[in-house]
């Protein structure tokens, strides 16, 4: 296409200073011929100055930016409105607490341009930039917890061989495509403060049970800010609490497991929980603490499964991971 338009879908809430610098970092990034570009912001009924810096980078960025209202909480929702509002060729999806690489959106324009019969959605790669120095204890099956991820440096297509998935805080996607498999899963996703999530994961699935056609770009990079508190055994514990009671929502929705069941949960998940405890106590017997809290993780991840499962709900966040 000689001409393309993208809008930059920005779900924020309650993170008034973090979004400014997302904003900054989207105006300053090389903006390429051909490509017409237009942040959409996304305030998912903040109760801070997002409003007002939003106008203020309206008033003093070289960037057209657009400002959404979305009283109903959830980043389901709040991406859900941006697909419904947006106008254009192309939806892109960052989270506001990223920065986008100064090449962002020449990655993009040259993916999109040159082969856009080829191909229906990118994504990128995760680079974080740490508040503190990483324990040393994060186990590498869970860096996703800190919104760590590096498929590698060859382009790639999506797909069952591909060893990941797009990620939902560096995708972009044909805005007629996301319209077509029906937006976002909304019993998926963060609401406010909670860590439920799997939203991108559902996403990315349905776009392939679509037929759709997805590349990995080693090129399309953002800066992912990782806090402090994200460092503490007890996130990772909340976090893979509402992984867990997400995949049982997306099991649920999706059915795509057919064999034995008990109470509705299939039955090889009892067989890991045994097995998660047996190896979370050899661990601790041999005095490896890290092997052991790898271990722990999974069953934290089982116990939000199993959970959801029996009520239909997760646990208040801050109740989890004590």
């Amino acid at each position: 296409m000689s001409l393309m338009k993208l809008t930059v879908a920005i779900p924020t809430y309650n993170r008034a200073e973090l979004l400014r610098r997302t904003l900054l970092s989207l105006a300053a990034a090389e903006h390429p011929r051909g490509l017409e570009v237009c942040a959409l912001v996304v305030d998912n009924n903040s109760t801070d100055e997002t409003r007002r810096t939003v106008e203020e980078c309206q008033q003093q960025l070289d960037l057209e930016i657009r400002y959404l209202f979305e009283p109903r909480q959830g980043k389901s929702r709040a991406l859900n409105t941006a697909i419904e509002t947006a106008d254009g060729d192309l939806l892109g999806m960052i989270d506001d607490d990223e920065e986008v690489a100064p090449n962002w959106l020449t990655a993009i324009a040259d993916v999109f341009g040159q082969r856009w019969t080829e191909v229906d959605f990118i994504g990128g790669r995760y680079v974080p930039q740490w508040e503190l120095e990483p324990p040393r204890w994060i186990p590498k099956q869970y860096t996703g917890v800190v919104g760590f991820s590096n498929p590698g440096e060859e382009e790639l297509p999506y797909g069952s061989s591909f060893k990941g998935m797009m990620p939902g805080g560096n995708a972009v996607v044909k805005l007629s495509v996301l319209r077509e498999v029906g937006g976002y899963n909304e019993s998926l996703g963060p609401v406010g403060k909670n860590l439920m999530g799997c939203e991108d994961d559902d996403m990315y699935h349905r776009l392939l049970d679509a037929g759709k056609r997805g590349l990995y770009c080693p090129q399309l990079n953002i800066y992912h800010r990782v806090p402090a508190y994200r460092l503490t055994k007890k996130y990772f514990r909340r976090w893979c609490y509402g992984w867990g009671a997400s995949q049982s929502v997306i099991d649920r929705h999706r059915a795509e497991y057919t064999g034995p069941r008990v109470l509705g949960v299939p039955r090889y998940l009892y067989g890991d929980a045994a097995r998660g405890a047996l190896r979370m106590v050899g661990s601790l017997l041999r005095l490896d603490r890290d092997g052991a809290f790898a271990h722990e993780l999974s069953l934290w991840v089982l116990a939000g499964f199993f959970r959801e499962r029996k009520e239909g709900r997760v646990l208040r966040a801050e109740a989890v991971g004590r």
